[in-house]
């Protein structure tokens, strides 16, 4: 695990819980 492949992760989950809830940005949080 790489701090690297961690960010880009959390990058393409925030996206996609983004455009499914825009009112709801659970991600990021995280």
């Amino acid at each position: 695990w790489s701090l690297t492949t961690i960010l880009q992760e959390s990058k393409q989950w925030q996206y996609q819980i983004y455009t499914n809830s825009v009112g709801v940005p659970k991600w990021r949080r995280l």
